[in-house]
């Protein structure tokens, strides 16, 4: 990703901040596509949640086999050809994949306490596949699958993949949680990189998105032999922020900040840590969002000073 044949500049990749009016969707056939993140809606019966890590860990081939494409792993991916190491190589047979790392996680996404089962999965090298299954009156069912062909986080697939945040309802008890969850898939060519955030509740039936954007993007000056220049911009979601009011009352919204950065020749270290990354930042600006219950949506809503801490 950092080196070229030849110099040339890699512009900072024009960031789309993605509101519910205006989504980063694309329809495709069954699926769809917000920005790197594939998003799959059918409805199929599943086993329990603890039952399908198991089948995903089993020895037998054909017990896994049915486990993957039930997460949602396309079939060429569950089963790979096996090639001899004789020169012209061929295909002698084939072979079921086994999981890298495989997660299991229980949370309420909707708007009541009950809970939903998201199964995560790390399957031939750096793809990630997760499935939401909710619980029937007769079992479970899978409700949606997630994928990334994460090839740009490849030191913590799934640790960058899937993650969940409390979500703001604030007529829920402190001890009855409700949550978002957050997909990110990654993209980029040589020299660039940005990553999708999408966050997900449960509504009606379905996985909706309710918020999505562009969360990093890393651009790079390269080229043989160096300097190189490291431009990089950053995205953060917080649904439940407090802030000032102009008469003096505080509010609590939801709040997007933005925070953009450069530097010439940086440590080489610095391309590959994006913690390292993140010092170069200067400066924060926020547009503020408040979460629609009706509408099961956050809204852009005007907040003057929402990137202020609020006063004591």
């Amino acid at each position: 990703m950092l080196t070229a044949t030849r110099s040339a500049v890699v512009p900072v990749a024009t960031a789309i901040l993605v509101s519910l009016s205006q989504p980063l969707l694309a329809q495709t056939g069954a699926k769809e596509e917000f920005g790197q993140l594939v998003v799959g809606r059918e409805h199929i019966k599943w086993p329990a949640p603890a039952s399908m890590v198991r089948d995903l860990r089993s020895q037998n081939d054909d017990v896994r086999f049915k486990a993957l494409l039930l997460l949602g792993v396309p079939e060429k991916l569950a089963r790979i050809p096996v090639w001899s190491h004789a020169t012209p190589s061929v295909v002698t047979g084939s072979e079921v994949v086994k999981p890298e790392q495989i997660e299991l996680r229980y949370a309420a996404l909707g708007s009541d306490e009950t809970q939903q089962a998201i199964v995560v999965a790390q399957v031939v090298g750096v793809s990630a596949y997760a499935a939401v299954a909710a619980s029937k009156a007769n079992g479970w069912e899978r409700i949606a699958t997630f994928d990334c062909w994460c090839k740009y986080d490849a030191q913590d697939v799934l640790d960058t993949f899937v993650s969940l945040i409390r979500a703001p309802d604030p007529i829920a008890l402190p001890s009855v949680g409700r949550f978002e969850l957050v997909l990110r898939a990654s993209g980029g060519g040589t020299g660039i990189y940005t990553q999708d955030e999408v966050h997900f509740r449960l509504y009606r039936g379905e996985m909706k998105a309710v918020m999505s954007f562009v969360s990093r993007v890393q651009a790079t000056l390269v080229g043989n032999p160096p300097p190189w220049k490291l431009t990089v911009e950053r995205r953060w979601f917080c649904p439940s922020l407090p802030v000032n009011l102009p008469d003096g009352r505080t509010d609590v919204i939801a709040v997007l900040a933005e925070s953009r950065g450069e530097t010439a020749v940086p440590p080489a270290v610095d391309f590959l840590i994006r913690e390292l990354q993140d010092r170069y930042l200067k400066g924060i600006t926020c547009r503020t969002y408040r979460w629609n219950a009706k509408g099961f949506r956050y809204e852009p809503v005007a907040v003057p000073n929402a990137c202020k801490p609020p006063e004591k």
